[in-house]
């Protein structure tokens, strides 16, 4: 196993945060290579070199983000409870993590963001709702297939979250978990009644 060279290393991180500290003041359609560069203090060629388009960066510095979102999803499939509960701590979570980073999402998921984040967005909520399905009592004996319950969960929410950033002013990240645990409460409440 060979080691990675920490200049490598440091390069990438330096040009991670300096799209993530330019992200907070222009739009993600405005960054570009020279100012992401300059502002890490390297090279361009050093950028393409670690990164090759804006897109892989763009991605690069979300990962972290995705990290925090993926962990805080973990009960976005969580046991029925009654239509109108609390939504669970995690999806609330979910709400908070984003909406800390608000502008940042907001760019990254708008139509001239990122269409690869929005997929790997999609595909983290995705997995974090197949991980934790075993929780659904009788699951195994829904009439559709756990697939499309993990795809119908994973879009609802990411389209939730997508209009809440568009949204001015925004409404309150705990108000938006309630609605959506609503709305995916009964929905799943609709589906368990078939068995």
């Amino acid at each position: 196993m060979t080691d990675v060279d920490p200049r490598i290393t440091r390069t990438r991180t330096a040009l991670i945060a300096a799209a993530l500290g330019l992200l907070e003041d222009v739009d993600v359609t405005d960054l570009t290579v020279a100012a992401v560069s300059a502002r890490a203090g390297v090279s361009r060629v050093a950028f393409y070199d670690r990164f090759g388009t804006m897109d892989a960066l763009l991605i690069a510095a979300m990962e972290g983000e995705l990290d925090r979102v993926r962990e805080a999803a973990a009960a976005l499939a969580a046991s029925v409870g009654p239509a109108g509960s609390e939504p669970p701590a995690d999806l609330v979570e979910v709400f908070r993590v984003i909406g800390q980073r608000s502008a940042l999402y907001r760019a990254m998921l708008d139509e001239t963001g990122s269409i690869a984040f929005l997929h790997r967005m999609r595909e983290v909520l995705r997995s974090a709702v197949a991980a934790s399905m075993h929780r659904i009592p009788g699951a195994d004996e829904w009439p559709v297939d756990n697939e499309a319950y993990y795809d119908f969960i994973a879009g609802a929410t990411l389209s939730v979250v997508i209009g809440w950033l568009r949204r001015t002013p925004a409404p309150d990240g705990t108000e938006m978990a309630r609605q959506l645990w609503w709305l995916i409460s009964r929905r799943t409440e609709a589906i368990a009644a078939f068995h």
